[in-house]
């Protein structure tokens, strides 16, 4: 009985998850969005590096 997600399955989600927040992707026009980009960028490398699981609202 497999409960969660494999690990492939979190590989995946976490490469999803840079590339969608990474902050060379967020326009450079648009202060707002270049933060948050900047800041969930942080927090997705942070949990990664403590084997945590990546929850994205």
């Amino acid at each position: 009985m497999n409960v969660g997600p494999g690990e492939a399955e979190i590989k995946k989600g976490y490469r999803d998850a840079i590339l969608k927040f990474h902050p060379d992707r967020a326009p450079k026009d648009d202060m707002y969005k270049q933060v948050e980009a900047e800041e969930t960028f942080k927090v997705i490398q942070r949990v990664k590096e403590r084997k945590e699981p990546i929850i994205i609202i």
